[in-house]
């Protein structure tokens, strides 16, 4: 009967510490993982050089394949959308021009 009960014990303990050793793994593996990945999404209208960021319908006529995409309105969401590159009246929301280029450093 002692037998049985210090052979469960001795299992019961070696499997919480096995538990223990895969969570603290996982959350270590999180960890890191959280601070190596940083995503930027690359929108169709910008181009980064260095520290200086153009955008505008300039550089996504250079980047973009098929240049004629841009003016079709069934263009797919790979071309962008027209909102990118246009200017926007800031109190009222209005639309008040093309954005042929804007820089950002």
């Amino acid at each position: 009967m002692k037998r049985t009960l210090f052979l469960v014990l001795t299992l019961a303990f070696a499997a919480s510490t096995t538990r223990a050793q895969e969570l603290k793994a996982a959350t270590q593996a999180e960890k890191a993982a959280k601070k190596s990945i940083r995503v930027r999404q690359d929108k169709p209208n910008e181009v980064t050089v260095r520290k200086v960021s153009y955008s505008g319908a300039l550089p996504q006529l250079g980047k973009s394949d098929n240049p004629l995409q841009l003016v079709n309105p069934r263009a797919p969401q790979e071309a962008g959308k027209a909102e990118d590159n246009t200017a926007v009246d800031p109190i009222d929301k209005k639309p008040r021009g093309i954005i042929l280029l804007r820089l950002r450093w």
